[in-house]
């Protein structure tokens, strides 16, 4: 069983922690060294991860994810979570679509570390294949100092086996480092990329984007931040507030003043100066300067939820995604579980061209002959099945209720984007439906 030193997340420093995400986060401090004791219904969480854009409940992608490479949360080191969040906002802010194991295969793989220790014995990294198409830059710190002291338990479904605490390393497979061979309908996402990659994206501006929005990327929420409404959106850590300007041209102060209420830090759950500092300086310790430039969107590279006539164009270039890769019209047959004689059967969702909402779940990683037989993976099956009413307003949420749809005050359906006037794109390459556009 994985030990940990004596957790510093106590007293007011767990207050500091809780604060990242008042609205969703129930935390209990972590204990004296040794292996923790989770209760039911409790998840070992370290401060750094729910910093990097971790927060229950736990997302599909994230326990997908997991499940695919045969590791627990706690085998990651904190720069994973970085990539996964970084990767899971942007697949659905500036392409439109669920983050999906088949585009993220295809930009990282796995690799494990040569300590012995259980907790952080594998880390994701960018591919360098020659003739890969690159993904956006992301630069990463080089050290997490003392990571591990800063733990704590967080209230979250505890059923699934990838997020329980690990009682080895992790366990190398031929699946970490195989290359993933994109499939044709996966063009579009590309094209896109590369369009946003020519013209400026990096991984430190959707770090500053989903951040300063309040988002936890790796948070299972209603819909996709593609469709994100403002501060009074149902999926952010802390709701309400006042309207926060595009990360740009501000001095520190200023931007501070938009990330604040008005009313006081503590009562609000809301940043004050020393932790939004400290929450941009862990992410991107180079980045972070006295105007925040290295944060701000480049020329022509507007977030669709900003943009309800890009968000359209986009997504007509686009695939219908799941979480898996691009959607398939017939139903992915039962896979069996690795090691076992267990069978899950699929339970299907509506795709990412249904209104914005998620991929599918209850899938799990196939064996070697189902891989070989072409067989998709699926995550393990969770121990509870949601609720009729809980589907049901999961749906309305997400824009798929025919009846008494939640609607904005501009009378636009709420699972939709947002009906606001196109801004003029001020980039000579803007986006065309898969192709980069003549200025």
């Amino acid at each position: 069983m994985a030990s940990l030193p004596e957790s510093r997340a106590r007293g007011d420093v767990l207050q500091v922690v809780k604060n990242l995400g008042p609205d969703v986060l129930v935390l209990r401090e972590g204990g004296g060294a040794g292996a923790p004791q989770p209760r039911a219904g409790e998840v070992v969480v370290f401060t750094s991860f729910l910093v990097a854009g971790l927060a229950p409940p736990f997302s599909e992608f994230l326990k997908y994810v997991l499940s695919y490479y045969g590791i627990h949360l706690a085998h990651l080191v904190p720069n994973s979570i970085v990539i996964l969040s970084t990767f899971a906002h942007f697949c659905e802010m500036f392409l439109g679509i669920p983050p999906n194991l088949h585009l993220f295969r295809y930009f990282f793989l796995l690799r494990p570390h040569g300590s012995d220790s259980i907790v952080g014995s594998c880390s994701f990294q960018r591919r360098g294949d020659s003739g890969l198409d690159a993904f956006i830059p992301l630069t990463l710190k080089d050290k997490w100092i003392g990571w591990t002291q800063h733990w704590s338990y967080v209230a979250a479904d505890s059923s699934w086996e990838s997020l329980q605490w690990p009682e080895a390393c992790a366990t190398w497979k031929p699946e970490w480092g195989a290359k993933e061979v994109l499939e044709d309908r996966a063009q579009g996402a590309l094209d896109r990329i590369r369009h946003l990659r020519e013209a400026g994206l990096t991984g430190t501006m959707v770090i500053g984007d989903f951040v300063r929005r309040r988002l936890s990327p790796l948070r299972e929420r209603a819909h996709m931040a593609c469709c994100y409404r403002g501060v009074d959106d149902e999926t952010r850590t802390h709701i309400g507030g006042m309207n926060y300007p595009s990360v740009g041209a501000f001095s520190l102060s200023k931007l501070l003043f938009f990330f604040l209420t008005g009313k006081s830090a503590a009562a609000a759950g809301e940043l004050d100066e020393g932790n939004l500092r400290s929450w941009l300086r862990v992410l991107q310790p180079h980045a972070v300067t006295e105007d925040l430039a290295a944060f701000a969107l480049p020329p022509g590279v507007v977030p669709l939820c900003d943009d309800g006539a890009l968000f359209e164009q986009v997504q007509k270039a686009m695939s219908s995604w799941d979480t898996v890769g691009p959607a398939r019209t017939t139903a992915r047959g039962p896979l069996r579980i690795p090691g076992t004689s267990e069978v899950r059967v699929l339970r299907p969702r509506p795709s990412s061209s249904a209104g914005g909402t998620r991929g599918i779940r209850g899938r799990q990683s196939p064996g070697p002959e189902s891989r070989a037989a072409g067989k998709r993976p699926r995550l393990e099956a969770s121990a509870r099945r949601p609720t009729a009413a809980a589907s049901a307003s999961t749906a309305e949420a997400c824009g798929g209720g025919v009846r008494h749809r939640r609607r904005r005050a501009d009378g636009s359906p709420s699972g939709s984007p947002p009906a606001r006037a196109t801004a003029a794109l001020s980039s000579p390459r803007a986006w065309s439906g898969g192709r980069l556009a003549s200025a």
